[in-house]
């Protein structure tokens, strides 16, 4: 049966290690902060030594990508060890896997107050009504107000003051439900078996720190 999954993560400049569950017959994979317009497609008919890891298109020009400079199957099975996984803070490691947290709430001992209101101020800017903590809520982020899915485009200062939140569109004040990390993917703990995935190697593709889109599928045959 077909299967399609997608998802983002902070690009390693390096590189990273897509563990998405599955190995992909193909996979789209788009860098949506570079200032140039780079996309990078592979799939398992990508059988010529030139083209073994799929083509690179930079401001629509394509090129070959040849084994180690592209994107390839990755079987899984790596045991993390501090040697391989080169850091389990958010946002950063090579090894990544699946984050669907929601990280609104905080330590309730700390008493500090979840986050559960949005306040419009102008057009698509407003702030919340507590200060965001930790490192997880930013541009990128997946919020849910009133049952409708927006994204975070801009965070500033503690997102409680005026216009520190930008969303993705004009929202009215009201009730948040969901805020998601601002990537899909986040470093799988030391300790942790990888599951089944894709790499990829191309640095020019995937930017350190830059926002990484991906669309991995399982076709029928």
């Amino acid at each position: 049966m077909a299967k399609i999954v997608s998802g983002t993560f902070n690009g390693t400049g390096a590189t990273a290690y897509i563990c998405c569950g599955f190995i992909p017959d193909k996979v789209v994979l788009r860098n949506t902060e570079a200032t140039t317009c780079l996309l990078a497609r592979w799939d398992k008919n990508s059988r010529s030594s030139e083209q073994i890891a799929g083509v690179l298109e930079t401001q629509g020009v394509s090129s070959a990508l040849a084994a180690g400079a592209g994107i390839a199957p990755y079987r899984g099975g790596d045991a993390l060890t501090a040697a391989i996984q080169t850091s389990t803070t958010y946002g950063e490691g090579i090894y990544l896997g699946w984050d669907k947290k929601d990280y609104r709430g905080v330590d309730i001992a700390s008493g500090a107050v979840a986050i559960d209101t949005y306040t419009q101020y102008s057009g698509a800017t407003g702030y919340f009504n507590t200060t965001v903590t930790g490192t997880y809520i930013g541009e990128g982020s997946e919020i849910i107000i009133d049952g409708k899915r927006y994204v975070i485009t801009t965070l500033t200062g503690g997102g409680d003051a005026t216009n520190e939140v930008t969303l993705s569109e004009t929202v009215a004040s009201g009730d948040v439900e969901f805020i998601g990390g601002m990537y899909d993917m986040a470093p799988i703990a030391i300790g942790q078996v990888t599951p089944a995935g894709f790499s990829v190697s191309s640095n020019t593709l995937n930017g350190d720190g830059q926002i990484m889109e991906f669309e991995a599928t399982l076709f029928d045959n």
